[in-house]
This record gives C-alpha cells, structure tokens and sequence, in this order.
C-alpha cells in the first residue's frame, strides 16, 4: 500500500507536491492527472498549514491543530507573521 513518509504525516515535515502526486495518483489509478494535481495541491497546502501551525503551538494537540488549520487563513497567518516581525 502506498503512503506518504511518516515524517509528513506525523507533521514534522512539510509535504513535497511531487511525492504527494505520485502517492495519490497510486491510490487512485483512474482519475484524471488534472484532478490529482489540483487534489495533491490543495493537500500539500494544508498540510504545510498544519506544519506551520504545530511549529508554533507545539503543545497543541492532533485535533486542534486540525481545527486552527479549519478555521485560519493563509492572510491571517500571513498577517500574524508581518506582526510578529518574522
């Protein structure tokens, strides 16, 4: 079965577009290239979302880091950062 390294999964690395490609389009054979690239782009985004967000809330759990990354925007996290002076 194929799977995306634990590293990424466990989000302590970010996500690279072509592994995520390849891995998506292994578990599904028949869907169309344009529809993986765009499912393996809106993932590789939210998890390198999630990275961030456990990068700097380390205490935060599994499933609140889910929810923070539901409920934030790229622009307020851009907006966080701008603010922090980072």
């Amino acid at each position: 079965m194929p799977s995306l390294p634990p590293n990424v999964t466990k989000l302590l690395s970010k996500a690279n577009l072509e592994d995520v490609k390849k891995y998506f389009s292994k578990i599904h054979p028949n869907v169309d290239q344009e529809l993986i690239d765009e499912i393996s782009k809106l993932y590789t985004q939210q998890q390198n979302r999630k990275c961030y967000i456990a990068e700097k809330y380390p205490h935060l759990k599994y499933d609140e880091i889910e929810l923070l990354n539901e409920l934030l925007t790229d622009e307020e996290i851009q907006s966080y950062e701008r603010e922090s002076g980072n």
